[in-house]
């Protein structure tokens, strides 16, 4: 019993201590007990403005080398010093192109495009439609704004090689009829404006496109071509 009372009594001599100490002293201590966290006098940005600045040099070079896809009507004939009754049919004409030096005064473009190529004979109501594969090297003279935000026009003119795919008349397949390569040269004019691109092209065939075993009596057909293209950029 003795005991018992004995730590009664301390447990509330211990009590009234707590008490008796002073409410600041009290805070004081639990401020003492918890860590410190110091925020920082200056936020460093370098990191970020650098690869900002990076993204945007990127983005500025990427204006020159293009890369993109155009697409649209071709209207075409054949010419003849034999046969002067070919009259133009419509075809289609699409692919990807490349190059371009967007940002320069001069640069080079490369093109690969599907074309639909063909002619009709009025009187023999006879269709041909000739298919290739076409692939241009042009120069291209940028006039105007070389912002990536402004109209830029420009000049294209160099040659062109087509590659015969396959050839109908009529239905009936004639690609045997006609020589696998076509040379010529290709002249146009565009604008550019942000990544929108609209073109007209013209190519003359040079070669004579119809195969024959009495060169000195066949008829010689070359092939020409005029179109209405709309492209993008994709960079």
């Amino acid at each position: 019993m003795f005991r018992f009372r004995t730590l009664i009594g301390s447990s509330v001599v211990f009590a009234a201590s707590l008490l008796l100490i002073p409410a600041p002293a009290r805070a004081q201590d639990s401020a003492d007990a918890m860590p410190s966290l110091k925020m920082p006098s200056s936020l460093d940005v370098s990191p970020f403005a650098a690869d900002l600045s990076s993204a945007t040099a990127a983005r500025a070079s990427s204006q020159g080398f293009g890369i993109g896809a155009k697409v649209g009507p071709l209207f075409s004939s054949f010419s003849s010093d034999t046969v002067p009754d070919y009259s133009n049919r419509t075809g289609l004409i699409g692919g990807l192109w490349f190059g371009g030096n967007r940002g320069g005064v001069f640069g080079v473009m490369g093109e690969l495009l599907y074309a639909k190529k063909g002619a009709s004979l009025k009187n023999a109501s006879t269709n041909v439609d000739l298919y290739y594969l076409e692939i241009p090297i042009l120069m291209r003279i940028n006039i105007g704004s070389g912002s990536a935000n402004g109209a830029r026009v420009y000049l294209l003119a160099g040659p062109v090689a087509d590659v015969l795919l396959k050839g109908k008349q009529d239905g009936i397949d004639v690609k045997d009829n006609y020589e696998s390569l076509d040379v010529g040269a290709k002249f146009g004019v565009g604008v550019e404006y942000l990544r929108m691109l609209f073109e007209v092209q013209e190519n003359i065939g040079l070669r004579n496109v119809l195969k024959s075993t009495n060169a000195a009596a066949a008829d010689k057909i070359h092939t020409r071509t005029f179109a209405v293209l709309v492209g993008v950029r994709f960079n």
